[in-house]
């Protein structure tokens, strides 16, 4: 929301899916006016899902698709990329997405040469030649350490992306008791991570710390309830899902014994 806010645009939020708590087309309908410019999704968990019937919406009413990709890097539908469908995708390589550097940074890829060279501007003060500032622009550059960390790093980015895949259908099939996320291995969720719902959800947590596995809550308020912008709106979906919703270990160095005891903790309580 705050890139919306930052240029200038009134952000208007949907609804999530809630089956796989992605945005929900059906949601966006009913929000779309004529004041309307672009729909922008959220890949949220690495999960792209969805963006097939948002883009065939936004290209019915005529309105840009600016995919935030920062949790989907490298997820797929039909061979197309998470982040290269809409006009814009926008990356984040914080350390622990799918693909981290040692630091902050982040990327946007374009599909218009007149955009990349403003954004391309934008990113360096506004300048499109040196001391020559068009734009009202802000530091924003990748430095050249963290661009090397990310090119070896990527050459890793498809082999972790199917451990992470491999982990989420083992809990899949062998997790009981929970509200668990859609599976699928076609590619088009990359389990950033990998997150159950529980309306006993503080119990759970409780449980398997005592049993030294970690669990967080991606996110324990939705961006409407937020109070730098509290929005006067009501989003039952998403507003359920923050107070059940609750991760489990994920990433791809995860050991076979790390889990099965996760599996263990969850299936005794």
């Amino acid at each position: 929301m705050l890139s919306i806010i930052n240029a200038g645009a009134v952000p208007v939020l949907a609804d999530i899916d809630e089956k796989n708590h992605s945005i929900s087309a059906q949601s966006v309908i009913p929000k779309i006016t004529p004041a309307t410019k672009a729909v922008m999704p959220v890949h949220i968990y690495g999960n792209m899902q969805n963006i097939t019937e948002i883009e065939s919406l936004c290209r019915e009413r005529k309105l840009f698709l600016i995919e935030d990709a920062c949790q989907a890097f490298g997820a797929k539908i039909e061979k197309r990329r998470a982040g290269t469908i809409g006009v814009a995708g926008a990356f984040s390589f914080y350390p622990t997405k799918n693909i981290g550097c040692y630091g902050d940074g982040g990327m946007i890829a374009v599909n218009d040469q007149q955009l990349y060279e403003k954004m391309k501007a934008l990113r360096d003060y506004g300048q499109t030649k040196k001391y020559h500032h068009d734009y009202p622009g802000i530091n924003s550059r990748l430095d050249e350490m963290q661009a090397a960390f990310l090119r070896v790093k990527l050459k890793y980015l498809e082999k972790n992306n199917k451990i992470r895949i491999e982990t989420a259908r083992c809990y899949n099939e062998k997790i009981r008791s929970f509200i668990k996320p859609v599976f699928n291995d076609n590619g088009s969720h990359v389990y950033h991570l990998y997150v159950l719902m529980s309306d006993k959800r503080e119990a759970v947590m409780q449980s398997l710390k005592s049993r030294g596995i970690s669990s967080l809550i991606h996110y324990p308020l939705p961006g409407h309830q937020q109070k730098a912008v509290n929005f006067n709106c009501r989003l039952p979906q998403a507003e359920q899902f923050s107070k059940e919703c609750f991760s489990i270990p994920m990433h791809p160095y995860l050991k076979e014994d790390d889990i099965k005891k996760t599996i263990d903790a969850l299936n005794g309580i």
